[in-house]
């Protein structure tokens, strides 16, 4: 597969991919504009995301009200970075409590909201400032304590340090 469209395809043919129950409109409104990023037309399509989600949003928000970030819930947080190319870091802000009744997602195969389920929240700074959006991530994370409240449904078999040590 070398192009979008040849996701897009094999998704409405693939019987496992649950289509049109599980929608492809984003593609679809990408592909529906009949180029792609090696077209000029590109060009100006990003330069309009660039400032509407720059100037007029995000960015211009954080230069023009002399902020280093912006905090928003990790729900939210992949668009806009996504839009300007920004960076954003998520950590853990909570988790549902104990009495929560599980409501599995749209489609019942996975599960939206359980006991015990985290939840995070997100810093979104501008371009090039990930070193200050880990130094508050990680200063929130001290603070606050909360990835210590959550207890893994499932723990790991193996560890990250297991696989890396073998391959050594």
């Amino acid at each position: 597969m070398k192009f979008l469209s040849d996701v897009q395809n094999f998704t409405h043919a693939f019987p496992l991919e649950d289509w049109p129950e599980r929608d492809t409109l984003v593609w679809d409104a990408s592909l529906a504009l009949g180029f792609n990023n090696t077209d000029p037309r590109f060009w100006a399509a990003y330069q309009e995301n660039i400032y509407l989600a720059g100037p007029l949003g995000v960015t211009g928000a954080l230069k023009n009200h002399s902020l280093d970030a912006l905090i928003l819930p990790t729900e939210f947080s992949p668009n806009f970075p996504a839009l300007i190319g920004s960076p954003v870091v998520t950590v853990p802000l909570g988790k549902y409590p104990a009495n929560t009744t599980i409501v599995p997602n749209g489609f019942g195969d996975l599960t939206a909201i359980a006991p015990n389920l985290p939840f995070g929240i997100s810093f979104m700074g501008p371009r090039w400032s990930e070193e200050m959006l880990i130094g508050l991530a990680y200063a929130f994370e001290q603070r606050t304590k909360v990835r210590d409240t959550v207890v893994p449904y499932i723990l790991p078999a193996t560890e990250l340090a297991d696989v890396v040590a073998k391959r050594r």
